[in-house]
């Protein structure tokens, strides 16, 4: 590599080089590294500036991956730095498959660590050298065309491909699949998954019969159960996250091949494969049919299964549809986490169901996880102080859950981080006392939920608290939406492929003297990229609304982006609503608002009705004469609405109520 520094920007994000490399299986050494300074003198890398080293790190955690890692000298604008470096391997996984991406740029991770780039290259060129007889896979993505060459003898095949001046690759977060945005070129000799299929059922075949010891431990499983199957799969999947923690543990051994069952078992830890196994073994011996699956993950990418790798880093259990159960993955190897642990981001991830003749590549279906949702429920209320109450309960499903479930696991400060994430529900300038707790945090088979009570303090004039709910403070909360980039720095397509729903339900109850008054609503957004539904109404002494958020997924073009930016941003600015407690001395209060509103919700009938916009009148027309029964321009309008949505015998009754109020068009 030789490297032309033109910034300091440039000097600080190259002042280290970092070599990674699995050092079971590989080697690794630096042959030279020399800076060229911009006064045209020579310095070489200083000796104990160089250093190989094992990532990652604790008590417990263990890798077969290693850097190599160096600083250079007088590294500055205007420097020159170059580098060489040879890797050998030592062993191979599996002997038929040579396998390599080639990327015509080379990746430096920035100073700040909060990206990488991939600079302006000038010259690339990749050579391999193979025995005539090996035929090569090649395939290559996102524009990639180098030039080849091919020189041949009896004996070997050599073959080059070379490139010139690739254009910058910038570094932006919420990328695309890797393979459609990065120019590169895969190759492997093998063009069968099966391959791959055969070398992993041959590393566990002979741990998946049940054994003497197993077979004890799964009739102690399903001693007190039914012939259910499905409550077997969920006996085990509970005794597996109870008793066998999962550790990173390759142990130097390549990380392919797994324990025996009984091994993990008596250990009472283990690796992903090592759970796996285990897991299959107990079920195998509650008669239930299942095989280990290979995945990839999302830090490994999503490849489109053409070119053969082995591209999967982590193992799970597949059990196929039998009479009594349907078809589905396990995965044990999260802290209690919530059944049947299956990560909602591996979504249309890579898998391969090994089985003894022929393996299933396919993909993790996203139709067989929970959806991504919020459901946020809020009830206001008046204590016996005549303070104002929030009650507030956040029922959570899928990467909600699991980021949550797994936060909380993990976090020393989890309690007051909570708080601090709660109180964001409400400025803390109205004053309020706040109380949080989460539950179900160690239950396997429910999901957490967060509860939450708000007790505002009463004004010196006894006046009451005036609260407001918005589509705002439901995407701040769980649409991330603060972190958007601005459209105009944007380079890439815009790619978040988790679909989102959020709701709100929000209920105001009156007391004996008291009675919720709509002091102003809100309307919807319909968009080709997400939808704002709320609606509102009264019931007795008790006003109520609903605000709903769902987001599809998103692959966007530049322009598409921009419009979507907009759209959020229109959907952040509509109006809250608000609701107040106000006195009431009747004997027979009813839910009220003020006069305002009412004629809002009448102007905007209007508007609809002339838009032609039917359906959306309707509703307004309704919760107008929700609001005030005895509106008799209300009934007059709602009959309007309802003879234009076909409901004619709605509409004859609601005329007839106009008329009986007094009301004449």
């Amino acid at each position: 590599m030789s490297i032309r520094v033109n910034s300091i920007e440039s000097a600080r994000d190259y002042g280290r080089i970092s070599i990674p490399f699995n050092h079971y299986y590989s080697e690794m050494r630096l042959d030279f590294a020399n800076t060229l300074s911009p006064d045209g003198k020579i310095k070489r890398v200083l000796v104990d500036a160089i250093q190989e080293r094992v990532t990652g790190g604790g008590q417990d955690f263990y890798s077969d991956r290693s850097e190599l890692v160096f600083s250079l000298p007088d590294i500055n604008p205007g420097s020159i730095l170059e580098f060489q470096f040879s890797g050998k391997s030592k062993i191979r996984p599996l002997p038929s498959l040579f396998s390599d991406t080639v990327y015509p740029y080379w990746f430096q991770s920035t100073m700040a660590k909060d990206g990488w780039r991939a600079d302006h290259l000038h010259h690339h060129k990749y050579t391999l050298s193979y025995p005539a007889s090996t035929q090569i896979s090649l395939k290559t993505y996102a524009g990639f065309t180098p030039k080849k060459s091919r020189a041949r003898s009896a004996t070997r095949t050599v073959d080059t491909w070379e490139t010139r001046d690739m254009p910058a690759v910038t570094s932006e977060q919420w990328l695309p699949i890797w393979h459609s945005l990065i120019p590169q070129m895969r190759l492997s000799t093998l063009n069968d998954w099966q391959a791959i299929n055969n070398w992993t059922w041959n590393l566990v075949k002979d741990k998946l019969s049940p054994t003497p010891a197993i077979t004890q431990i799964a009739q102690q499983i399903g001693r007190d159960l039914s012939e259910s199957k499905a409550e077997k799969v969920r006996a085990v999947y509970a005794y597996v996250q109870k008793n066998i923690r999962y550790v990173f543990a390759h142990l130097g051994r390549g990380g392919y091949e797994p324990h025996y069952p009984a091994e993990t078992h008596d250990a009472k830890y283990g690796d992903c494969k090592d759970q796996a196994i285990l897991t299959i073994a107990l079920l195998n011996a509650l008669g239930i049919e299942a095989y280990p699956a290979l995945i990839q993950t999302p830090k490994s990418g999503r490849d489109d299964q053409v070119i053969v790798e082995l591209l999967f880093d982590h193992m799970i259990t597949y059990i196929p549809e039998q009479t009594g159960l349907p078809a589905m993955w396990l995965d044990t190897t999260g802290d209690r986490s919530l059944y049947p642990g299956i990560s909602n981001y591996l979504a249309e991830q890579n898998a391969l169901i090994v089985k003894p003749k022929q393996g299933i590549l396919t993909r993790l279906s996203a139709d067989t996880l929970n959806a991504n949702r919020a459901n946020l429920d809020l009830r206001l209320r008046r204590n016996e102080q005549g303070q104002t109450v929030a009650d507030l309960s956040i029922y959570l499903s899928g990467t909600y859950e699991q980021n949550m479930r797994s936060w909380w696991a993990y976090n020393s400060n989890r309690e007051n981080e909570l708080e601090q994430f709660v109180s964001g529900f409400y400025n803390t300038q109205l004053g309020y006392e706040l109380t949080t707790q989460l539950h179900n945090q160690d239950k396997v088979f429910d999901p957490v939920y967060i509860t939450a009570t708000y007790t505002f303090k009463k004004d010196a004039d006894d006046e009451p608290v005036s609260l407001s709910g918005s589509v705002s403070q439901l995407l701040s909360m769980y649409a991330d939406v603060s972190s958007l980039p601005n459209p105009a720095s944007r380079t890439h397509r815009f790619y978040d492929p988790y679909p989102i729903e959020l709701e709100m339900r929000v209920s105001f109850e009156g007391e004996n003297d008291t009675i919720p008054a709509l002091v102003q609503s809100s309307d919807g957004l319909k968009t080709q990229f997400f939808t704002v539904q709320q609606r509102g109404s009264a019931k007795g002494n008790e006003y109520r609304y609903v605000i709903n958020f769902e987001r599809k997924p998103l692959d966007l073009s530049t322009e598409e982006y921009a419009r979507f930016h907009k759209h959020i941003n229109q959907a952040l600015q509509l109006e809250p609503w608000v609701i107040t407690f106000i006195k009431d001395n009747s004997a027979a209060p009813t839910a009220i608002t003020t006069h305002s509103s009412v004629e809002t919700r009448l102007k905007r009938t209007e508007q609809l009705l002339q838009q032609g916009k039917f359906e959306e009148a309707l509703i307004a027309a309704d919760e107008a004469v929700s609001i005030h029964t005895e509106n008799g321009k209300a009934w007059y309008l709602l009959g309007t609405a309802q003879g234009l949505n076909a409901l004619f015998d709605e509409s004859d009754e609601s005329f007839k109520q106009a008329r009986a109020l007094g009301f004449l068009p």
